[in-house]
């Protein structure tokens, strides 16, 4: 799967629809939603939650990238980064 980084919301679209495993984790060893989460790609986290990724999938080094947004591990998130995770329920203490 190409580095996360590399899609836009058109093109994971493309990958989700056929059914795309959304579980996997990109080149640098991060989940799908994460390396979203870190590149501020506010559509692309969320048609990924939509898409049903899981949120609390660990990656490649055992971290939740998707809760650390809370723990202000992410230097200068998107604060609509925040809107969809808590529209989607994603609690930091699970």
């Amino acid at each position: 799967m190409p580095a996360i980084d590399h899609f836009d919301k058109t093109s994971a679209q493309l990958l989700i629809e056929p059914g795309a495993d959304l579980e996997a984790l990109d080149d640098d060893g991060l989940t799908l939603p994460g390396g979203a989460v870190l590149n501020n790609n506010v559509s692309l986290v969320e048609l990924l939650l939509k898409s049903g990724a899981d949120v609390y999938r660990h990656d490649q080094n055992g971290t939740v990238v998707l809760l650390r947004i809370e723990d202000g591990w992410i230097d200068d998130p998107d604060p609509r980064i925040r809107r969809v995770l808590s529209n989607y329920n994603v609690e930091s203490s699970r």
